[in-house]
């Protein structure tokens, strides 16, 4: 090398660095069937806790901790192979994350709490939808979210 540098080769490099920027944003965005993924596991353990009974709770309960874990596992897959900074979502990123933990919780909490104390049929069950609503409705909210965070991180932004 003559230690020389062109314009044109600042402008690939800062390209170049922005492109894998965007790749490492895109290996950690969670897909849109990840939400409702979710949102009918959440309605099974409501329907199992609507059962009543121990042997419905019990096998609601396991399959809905092995679905998420199935769901978690399926799309980080691709993403643990990625490393990110710490500062990449900032201080808004994870209060973001927690709010739509904290919304969800709330509705479908909330909702089948309302609900029982109304003798309202399936408490439970109608709970989760809701809370499944919320999640179905928000994850994308979320990813959007992030994704303009993490892209405000990039460098040279």
């Amino acid at each position: 090398m003559s230690g020389r540098f062109e314009p044109g080769d600042a402008e690939r490099a800062l390209a170049e660095i922005r492109g894998r920027h965007a790749q490492v944003i895109g290996s950690v965005m969670i897909p849109g069937w990840y939400w409702w993924a979710l949102a009918a596991l959440m309605l099974e353990l409501g329907a199992a806790v609507d059962a009543r009974a121990s042997f419905p709770i019990g096998v609601g309960v396991v399959v809905f901790v092995a679905g998420v874990l199935a769901a978690t596992a399926w799309v980080t897959r691709s993403a643990l192979r990625v490393q990110l900074r710490p500062d990449l979502l900032g201080v808004t990123g994870v209060p973001a994350i927690l709010g739509l933990v904290a919304c969800v919780i709330a509705v479908a909490l909330g909702s089948a709490f309302l609900l029982r104390a109304a003798h309202a049929p399936l408490p439970a069950t109608l709970g989760t939808l809701f809370g499944g609503l919320v999640l179905i409705a928000g994850g994308p909210i979320l990813m959007r979210t992030l994704h303009g965070i993490m892209s405000r991180h990039a460098p040279g932004a």
